[in-house]
């Protein structure tokens, strides 16, 4: 979680241009103990307007529980194409270990999965 507040909730976020996306990967660090994460709520098994290619769109979501090849932000980190790559702008190079590290947070989530602030 603390990968996607860092390098994805500056724009991510649910008061900034692309609040209207309602995905919200930015940590509320004044949250209430026992509060959900924003980005649990707004992303997990969310579905949203892009798919993966290859993968019915009633199917992609920003992530999906335990299927990280169905989950749209691993596969927008992992694409540097101008119409897909995120972030979209000054980077040419995936950043294989973040790819790396949220693939295996994504594969670890089942449908019960929830995050609070208490068990960061």
């Amino acid at each position: 979680m603390g990968y996607l507040s860092a390098n994805c909730g500056g724009c991510h976020n649910s008061t900034g241009p692309l609040a209207r996306l309602g995905l919200n990967l930015l940590h509320n660090v004044g949250g209430q103990d026992q509060a959900e994460e924003p980005a649990v709520l707004t992303a997990v098994n969310a579905q949203g307007r892009f798919a993966v290619p290859g993968i019915h769109p009633d199917s992609s979501r920003f992530v999906a529980h335990g299927a990280p090849e169905r989950s749209t932000v691993l596969y927008r980190m992992n694409s540097r194409r101008v119409s897909s790559q995120m972030p979209p702008l000054g980077t040419v190079i995936v950043d294989d270990e973040a790819v790396a590290l949220v693939r295996s947070w994504i594969a670890t989530l089942n449908t019960s999965s929830t995050l609070t602030l208490e068990q960061e």
